[in-house]
């Protein structure tokens, strides 16, 4: 795990691990990370994060069009956990006395031998 201020994030090789992803951008220097998944169709969402803004952002594309956003600020944590044979990334975030959630789930199942594809 990074852990920059408050705000926890998995490492690279974790995301690559878990998800078969690298960043399509980053500046670590900034604090600053974007990963692209693609679902079954080909729709991509995108996932960024800042650790020391503390902000996290979905986006969905259609077409090459970004279709829905979703911005949460006061990140507290990211983490990838198993979820039976697959990998949910998981956060959290509390601002201005709200609190919520975000989980995006992989389709990837791992292989029961325990090797990564």
């Amino acid at each position: 795990m990074i852990h920059k201020g408050v705000f926890e994030v998995p490492e690279v090789w974790q995301m690559l691990e878990a998800f078969g992803i690298e960043p399509v951008d980053a500046s670590p220097e900034d604090g600053y990370w974007c990963y692209e998944v693609k679902d079954e169709s080909g729709v991509p969402l995108r996932l960024s994060f800042n650790v020391f803004e503390r902000s996290l952002q979905t986006a969905m594309y259609l077409g090459g069009h970004e279709i829905a956003t979703v911005c949460q600020e006061g990140a507290e944590w990211l983490r990838v956990e198993a979820a039976g044979s697959r990998k949910v990334l998981h956060g959290a975030c509390r601002f201005q006395g709200a609190i919520s959630q975000v989980q995006i789930a992989s389709s990837r199942r791992r292989p029961s031998s325990g090797r990564h594809y």
